[in-house]
């Protein structure tokens, strides 16, 4: 097993985005009645006493063992779910200080979790977004349509895909074992979620304690991987820091000789923090450089979103509603990157009044880049908005229509410019500073 992990490996994998941490129930652990316990271990004795089930008082359950006794005894499954998310409300656990130091990790845009809580949701809402609910949460479930990412390419800055089921008072989530039997097993049929398996082609998958044994573990490593363990692919891998793993010798080989790492000197949440650790140490180093001069954007101000072939295009539109008194936020700077421009970027779609994305023949070509995550990010705050509030405005800046197969589909119900039908940028720049008019009317104030 591997004790010689290389994280300056590992850490340039992070910064470069190539990471997706899967968390397990055994990452969050918390403090109840000054004894230290998973998440799952309280609910399990909780729901023990809820059902009147007997069980050992120092020793950490599974919510599947209590599941099986209360079957066992002929009790009914439908039982478990809504007791379990009443239970889940009731006892308001705090967030494990292992999720605040992942999600403050703003190089992870998307986590993978088995458990079926908000707590990750929450620590990435609380973290990254002064506690509002930016985060967008989807779910598996192998009974109805399940969620998935809008495109391959993700399209948002901060995702938890619940890869077992979210809590609900329904069986759509894991509770016992035939239902993760049910939920691993969907998850290899044609109903699984293909945008983010296309997604996780490629990338590196850092396993945090998940706490699967044996053969269960296997299946659900391979399933992550979508591909043979014995396919050697250089662009992906798994670290896997698991205390139940670790001390599985047979599992720890097999995973060892088809390139996995097996971590062991820390536990899941020790590696946690030292992930953090060493993520912080470089952000402060790369803040103690000279900053690139970020340019303020006003509260009115036109956010332009392009793609770097087109920006000639971009420069041309920026000077004309410039010259016509419109502020935009403009600048080429974001072209070389950086988490901490990605953070700007975000929030100046957050505060922007209108985003004007521009559409030609190159960005109908590229199937993966920062543009479409810009788009993304701004039609999930045009889903606050009242329908009639002119947010998005679709600039084509040659012949690519509306129709465009790689455009998406809530475009085509803002209004749709397009600079040869219009006669040029001139035109363009008056409706812009018709749309702008609009929005100082008093009905969009508080907008």
């Amino acid at each position: 097993m591997d004790d010689d992990l290389d994280w300056d490996e590992l850490m340039a994998f992070v910064r470069d985005g190539r990471v997706v941490p899967v968390i397990g129930n055994h990452l969050l652990r918390v403090t109840v009645d000054g004894r230290t316990t998973t998440v799952e271990a309280e609910l399990a004795r909780q729901l023990a006493g809820e059902l009147g089930i007997a069980v050992p008082p120092d020793r950490e359950l599974r919510l599947s063992e209590v599941a099986f006794r209360h079957l066992q005894a002929r009790g009914k499954a439908m039982r478990l779910y809504p007791k379990l998310k009443v239970l889940f409300e009731r006892r308001q656990f705090e967030i494990p200080q292992a999720l605040h130091q992942l999600a403050a990790i703003r190089a992870f845009p998307l986590f993978l979790t088995t458990s079926f809580t908000p707590l990750l949701a929450r620590a990435l809402d609380q973290t990254r977004f002064d506690g509002r609910p930016e985060t967008e949460v989807l779910a598996f479930t192998p009974y109805s349509q399940p969620g998935d990412l809008r495109s391959p390419a993700l399209g948002t800055a901060s995702c938890v895909y619940h890869l077992f089921g979210r809590a609900s008072s329904m069986p759509d989530h894991v509770v016992t074992d035939e239902d993760l039997i049910e939920f691993v097993h969907g998850l290899q049929s044609d109903r699984r979620p293909q945008n983010l398996f296309d997604y996780l082609r490629g990338r590196h998958l850092l396993f945090l304690g998940c706490g699967y044994a044996n053969w269960l573990a296997r299946f659900f490593i391979r399933t992550l991987r979508n591909e043979r363990f014995a396919s050697a692919n250089p662009q992906r891998s798994e670290v896997i820091v698991d205390e139940v793993v670790a001390v599985d010798t047979e599992l720890a080989v097999f995973l060892r000789q088809y390139d996995s790492q097996v971590f062991r000197s820390l536990d899941a949440a020790e590696f946690v923090a030292q992930l953090h650790q060493r993520w912080s140490a470089g952000v402060r180093s790369s803040t103690a450089l000279p900053a690139p001069h970020v340019p303020p954007m006003s509260a009115d101000a036109v956010f332009l979103s392009y793609a770097r072939e087109d920006v000639a295009h971009a420069r041309a539109i920026a000077a004309a509603l410039e010259r016509a008194g419109i502020d935009v936020w403009f600048d080429e700077q974001r072209l070389v990157g950086g988490v901490d421009w990605d953070l700007t970027i975000q929030d100046h779609i957050r505060r922007c009044s209108l985003f004007m994305p521009l559409i030609s023949r190159t960005t109908e070509s590229l199937h993966e880049s920062q543009f479409r995550v810009e788009w993304q990010l701004a039609l999930r705050r045009a889903l606050r908005m009242a329908p009639t509030r002119p947010f998005i405005l679709p600039v084509s800046v040659d012949d690519t229509s509306s129709e465009a197969p790689n455009v998406p589909d809530e475009f085509r119900r803002w209004q749709w410019l397009r600079l040869d039908e219009l006669g040029g940028i001139d035109a363009l720049t008056n409706q812009v500073r018709h749309s702008v008019r609009m929005l100082r009317a008093p009905q969009y104030a508080s907008s």
